[in-house]
């Protein structure tokens, strides 16, 4: 009766209604004789009899209609009839009549029926809710847009890791109290897409992007509704229901802010340089309309609303898929132990990859079964038969609304062993592999099957292993696992009904003590899982060294050996040449070896180091006496080995470290003979643990063994002093082999951290709190914590790596007389780096060269590479696609595109620091427009100061006065004046830039050049330091990007000032001699500002 009550609430809730439904009821004898008892020649799928108007509704759950639909095919099988008020809908159910439908017929019911509501949100545009061409171009151009941006592929990886860690950070806050998982996931999804749609991702308190996301998830709630339906059923009617105004005014929402995102993509938008789905859309548009193109698909509101229905479709399906695998952990607790116990085994704490999930069948099987149970788009969107059609003996005429009842194939009882109940076993073999049953289709199948497939599974994936890793779920307190409820909440995708759930945070630090016993009991242990997977993960090491080891003996050259690598198989050769076959050279050695240097030297350096970080934080008068002893004897330069003998209290520091960190408390030896040793017998083959521990902590060979104390490597005048008891890499023949190595890695790595960075503990904690335990494992590393790393004002000095001048006299007289000055020495030496240049460049294109992959391009060397390939199997012999253009074109690209960028930010720099005034200003509309989030491009338009003081930069700086030279490519005339061809030109930017007639103040730095009497940016025509025409910087979009993001990045985290001793007045700002005209050699103090 709920139903009924619905429909009379709806159509008596005001006297106009009533009027409407009188008027209904005269018409019902002309339905009824027109749409009910037509005579029909072939056999239609049966159903239940229908009412006069109002079709099935009585017996259908408005609300939840696949349930009545589930229901009805009880009876009525696998394909009937049902009628939703006066429309007919074909209803398909079960795997076999959905599957032989969507994909042995996909043409006949590939089409999209489109109800009112979907029309009225779309506009007949789009992706979703469109047919016909429309839907080939935009679909076809989505997919392939998409792809190049990575979707599904290893590109998204990063995006969707990126977007892990901010989720991890948001769930992390609450600290293990309950907390609504909605909001976090559904923006943490958002910005996947938003990444590949706009080319960026947004904050999460971005107001806009908060609004956009819960407006979006508002209207998918509204379009699932009763309301809803029953509109989309009378739509004349009903057209007053409050639930479709909402829906049409989040829809206007929505469209308001794409069209402002679109505004500025637009603006800064570069052909050269695609940002995402938006700018090639653009880019193909814009084509479309110079070639003079009609009635092109390529049109405002198919992007505006394309972009809509990628953000509709996936967000809140890959959110709510989430949010249902989080709760059903809650609710199943052995369950989420069995995925910790996986995700421990097989990750321990490293950062998930795609790669994994083959070796976590357990947990890609609980992903497979989330989705199957959630269900989420219970009846797909509505297809409709594009033709007359007879379907499994049943007659469906063209035009036909069909429903493929997707929950029907993802709980049908012929396909699953347990439908209605979470079984992961459902995708796992007998031997505990994952596999895929056929009739799991959460995304549709044939022609209509959803696009994002590919990059929906990457993020399942990845989203909900990161998550799980760090996270343990649980109800709220109070709540019980049975108390949790899994009824869905109504809407057009099915969510999870409102609840909490506590995320606590797991300690990944813990190392299994089923390994200690399997190492003491070997024959009794041997079945333990965990030593089973290191095993496993021993096996899958070796097998990547393999693939290496071949990539390295297919390029081998023994007279240059690269590495161990080579080294070791030189020799493996020479030893087989002179017939000696059993040498200890083999390829098992070579395997092991390897493993055991990696090992050896990866956890046992970088442990050490992250100790002495966490020292550092922990005593702060240390720190600051070696980053002063740094300062005073390395200043800003690089470090180098050399400078530890001049670095005592550092080197005293770093071998304290060692001692106190202790990594490897233990080593393990056997006795090679018998032995009496300090009056003992000792057996021949007996174990021996040597306790490192207790050379590093013995009591009578250090002062403070139990504290931090650097002056046990210091003798009385401050001289570095090393002790006989330190011993942390151990001693005699098994003395650790990467000694040397490792104590230039300490030494390296820590000063030149400590040179840049000053260590803290994070905000709230004391340096007392710092807990120095250390973590149980073969190496004893930290416990997991946090740090933060202040960057130090230090000096640094910009070096003018153009030094050859290129506009130097030699240079010059040899560009006039190139016979007679060809032995200039600047010339030998730009041909010199040029050689230098060119060989390296040959050597990453071939690098690029031996893993291409035509299908996914990283860059323009993979896209060259192709469009090469391609001309030459079609016998195009004379392509300018040839090996010399490649590599000219790369130098070009990296000569143009990286100083020239750089010099005009130091330009920049230093003005900012001969102007403090200027930056005053700089710094107070940075703070009041961005604050301490990252800035963005977008930004641009809000910060009309900031972008005239990088214009003025470029201005002023004139860069490249000359520009380049260009010729006349036939005669001309030009203002009165006969130029031959041929002749030389040279365009002096530095005129136009300084012009007195275009300029108030041409020769100082004044940003009101840029700016309109209410303060708002505009470019003067005279602005063109890019120069114009067919030889204009192709790279000018990116540059302007580059200028903008870097000297607002650095400005909003610096204060700049000229070094000590130093006034604003006397840092020159003459430019230096070179092809480009660099700042001359200054230095500059750069100086963290509160708050960052």
């Amino acid at each position: 009766m709920s139903l009924l009550e619905d429909c009379v609430a709806l159509l008596f809730s005001s006297p106009t209604t009533v009027l409407g439904a009188a008027a209904l009821l005269l018409l019902l004898c002309f339905l009824v004789s027109s749409s009910l008892n037509s005579d029909e020649s072939q056999k239609e799928p049966p159903g239940p009899k229908p009412l006069p108007l109002l079709g099935n509704l009585l017996q259908l759950d408005l609300k939840r209609p696949y349930r009545t639909l589930c229901e009805l095919s009880k009876k009525y099988g696998s394909v009937f009839t049902v009628h939703f008020g006066p429309n007919k809908v074909v209803v398909l159910a079960g795997y076999k009549a959905v599957k032989e439908a969507l994909v042995g017929c996909a043409e006949e019911f590939g089409d999209r029926h489109i109800f009112p509501m979907f029309y009225d949100t779309n506009q007949g545009h789009g992706i979703l809710f469109v047919n016909g061409e429309s839907w080939k171009e935009m679909r076809r151009f989505a997919l392939t847009t998409l792809r190049d941006f990575g979707m599904g592929k290893r590109i998204a990886e990063e995006r969707i890791l990126e977007e892990c860690h901010h989720l991890i950070q948001l769930f992390d806050q609450h600290k293990g109290k309950p907390f609504d998982t909605s909001h976090p996931t559904n923006y943490a999804t958002s910005n996947v897409i938003s990444a590949i749609v706009y080319g960026s991702r947004f904050e999460y308190d971005d107001p806009r992007f908060t609004n956009m996301v819960q407006t979006a998830n508002e209207t998918i709630r509204f379009v699932g509704s009763a309301q809803i339906g029953l509109y989309n059923m009378f739509p004349r009617l009903l057209c007053w229901v409050k639930n479709r105004k909402l829906v049409q005014r989040n829809t206007e929402r929505l469209v308001k802010n794409v069209k402002e995102i679109i505004k500025s993509l637009t603006e800064t938008l570069n052909p050269q340089f695609c940002r995402g789905f938006v700018d090639c859309f653009l880019i193909r548009k814009q084509k479309e309309e110079d070639t003079g193109v009609v009635d092109t698909h390529f049109n405002e509101k198919n992007l505006i609303f394309s972009i809509t229905n990628l953000f509709g479709a996936g967000t809140d399906t890959t959110a709510t898929t989430l949010r249902w695998g989080f709760m059903l952990m809650a609710k199943y607790p052995h369950i989420q132990e069995k995925v910790h116990e996986e995700l421990d085994r097989v990750l321990g704490s490293r950062e998930v990859q795609v790669d994994d999930r083959k070796h976590m069948p357990y947990i890609d099987a609980v992903i497979h079964e989330t989705q199957r149970l959630a269900s989420i788009v219970p009846m797909s969107l509505p297809h409709k038969t594009s033709r007359d059609v007879t379907f499994q003996g049943y007659f469906i005429k063209e035009g036909t609304i069909v429903f493929p009842l997707l929950t029907s194939v993802l709980y049908d009882e012929s396909e699953w062993e347990s439908p209605y109940t979470f079984n992961p076993s459902h995708f796992l073999d007998e031997e505990g592999k994952f596999f895929k049953p056929d009739a799991f289709m959460p995304f549709s199948a044939g022609r209509r099957v959803c696009l994002g497939e590919g990059l929906a599974k990457m993020e399942l994936f990845l989203f909900f292993s990161s998550i799980l890793q760090r996270f343990r779920f649980t109800p709220p307190p109070g709540v019980t696992e049975d108390e949790l409820d899994l009824t869905p909440a109504i809407g057009l995708t099915l969510n999870p009904s409102p609840h909490k759930l506590c995320a606590v945070s797991r300690d990944l630090s813990r190392v299994s003590s089923t390994v200690k016993l399997y190492n003491f009991f070997p024959r009794l242990f041997s079945w333990l899982g965990v030593r089973k997977q290191v095993m496993q993960n021993v096996f899958v090491n070796l097998n990547h060294m393999k693939t290496l080891i071949k990539d390295l003996q297919d390029t081998l050259n023994p007279e240059m050996c690269r590495g161990v690598v080579d080294s070791f198989l030189a020799r493996k050769m020479q030893l087989e040449a002179s017939g000696n076959m059993n040498s200890h050279y083999h390829e098992d050695n070579l395997l092991v070896t390897v493993n055991n240097l990696f090992a050896a030297g990866t956890d046992t350096t970088s442990s050490s180091i992250r100790y002495g970080l966490l020292l550092m934080a922990k005593y702060p008068t240390k720190q600051e006496r070696v980053q002063e002893e740094m300062n005073r004897v390395v200043g800003s330069r690089q470090v180098r080995v050399e400078d530890r003998k001049n670095l005592p209290y550092t080197d005293a520091v770093i071998h304290e470290i060692q001692r106190m960190s202790n990594i490897v408390p233990i080593t393990l030896h056997r006795t090679t003979r018998d032995v009496t040793f300090q009056d003992y017998f000792i057996k021949k083959g007996t174990a021996v643990l040597l306790l490192l521990s207790s050379a590093l902590r013995d009591e009578d060979e250090w002062e403070t063994p139990y504290t931090f104390n650097p002056a046990h490597f210091l003798d009385e005048d401050g001289h570095f002093k090393k002790r006989d008891a330190f011993i942390p890499f151990s001693a005699g023949a098994r003395a650790c082999a990467g000694e040397s190595l490792a104590r230039m890695e300490l030494f390296l790595f820590f000063t030149s951290l400590l040179q840049h960075f000053r260590f803290t503990p994070p905000p709230g904690v004391k340096e007392d709190e710092l807990d120095l335990t250390q973590a149980t494992g073969m190496t004893l590393t930290p416990l997991p914590h946090k740090l933060c790393a202040i960057i130090c004002g230090l000096l640094f000095t910009p070096q003018d790596h153009l030094g050859v001048g290129r506009n130097s006299p030699p240079y010059i007289l040899y560009n006039m007389f190139p016979r007679l000055f060809s032995w200039v020495k600047n010339r030998q030496q730009i041909l010199r780096n040029v050689e230098d240049t060119v060989r390296d460049i040959k050597e990453l294109i071939k690098s690029i060269k031996e893993t291409l992959n035509p299908q996914i391009c990283r860059g323009l060397v993979d896209c060259f590479l192709v469009r090469k390939k391609d001309k030459e199997d079609s016998f195009l012999m004379d392509t300018h696609y040839n090996e010399t253009n490649l590599i000219f074109t790369v130098g070009n690209l990296f000569g143009a595109g990286t100083d020239t960028t750089a010099t005009t930010l130091r330009w920049a720099l230093l003005f900012m620091v001969k102007y403090p005034h200027i930056q005053g200003k700089v710094h107070e509309e940075l703070d009041r427009v961005v604050g301490s989030r990252q800035v963005r491009v977008d930004d641009r338009r809000n910060l009309p100061y900031i972008d005239a003081v990088i214009h003025e930069t470029q201005r002023l700086a004139s860069i490249i006065p000359m520009s380049l030279p260009h010729k006349t490519s036939r005669d001309v005339t030009f203002q009165g004046y006969f130029i031959k061809e041929g002749t030389i030109v040279f365009p002096l930017l530095t005129s136009v830039l300084y012009d007195e007639s275009e300029w108030e103040s041409p020769y100082t730095f004044n940003p009101s050049h840029f700016l309109d009497e209410e303060g708002k940016f505009f470019k003067p025509d005279a602005f063109m330091p890019f120069s114009a025409g067919r030889r204009v910087c192709l790279g000018e979009g990116l540059a302007k990007m580059e200028l903008f993001l870097f000297f607002t990045s650095l400005l909003q985290r610096f204060h700049l000032t000229p070094p000590p001793g130093v006034t604003e007045d006397e840092m020159d700002v003459s430019p230096g001699v070179g092809f480009i005209v660099n700042p001359l050699p200054h230095q500059l103090c750069a100086v963290s500002r509160e708050g960052f």
